[in-house]
């Protein structure tokens, strides 16, 4: 059974944890409080800011919105 995971939050570590539960076969939603930045990282799949050689996997949903994540 695949398990489901809401992550709060978009910095560092929201961003590992949600690379590793999607690689071990989880369904993330990662939310962030930033909609210009959850855009530019949906879009790119990167943060430069926080981790410059990072790419999140487009298995990782994106949320602007809480509702969608949880």
């Amino acid at each position: 059974m695949q398990e489901r995971t809401a992550i709060i939050g978009d910095g560092q570590m929201a961003l590992v944890t949600a690379d590793v539960l999607a690689f071990n076969g989880h369904s993330v939603r990662l939310w962030g409080p930033f909609p210009d930045e959850v855009k530019a990282l949906r879009e790119t799949r990167k943060s430069p800011k926080r981790l410059p050689t990072f790419e999140l996997p487009e298995a990782v949903r994106l949320c602007t919105e809480i509702g969608d994540a949880v």
